[in-house]
């Protein structure tokens, strides 16, 4: 078997400005806690990375 750099699975969120920096932030910490639970959750093939 090939040995490399690990494989990953990207979860890309974004918003607009117009919602402002609060919900901006709060879409990063929510999708942050998702990310989290997923991996924990041992259901996907790949590990889940975090990309804003």
């Amino acid at each position: 078997m090939r040995k490399g750099k690990e494989k990953l699975f990207w979860f890309l969120t974004g918003s607009q400005e117009l919602y402002g920096e609060e919900t901006l932030r709060q879409v990063v910490s929510n999708s942050k806690v998702i990310v989290e639970e997923l991996n924990k959750g041992g259901i996907l093939p790949r590990k889940l990375l975090f990309k804003p």
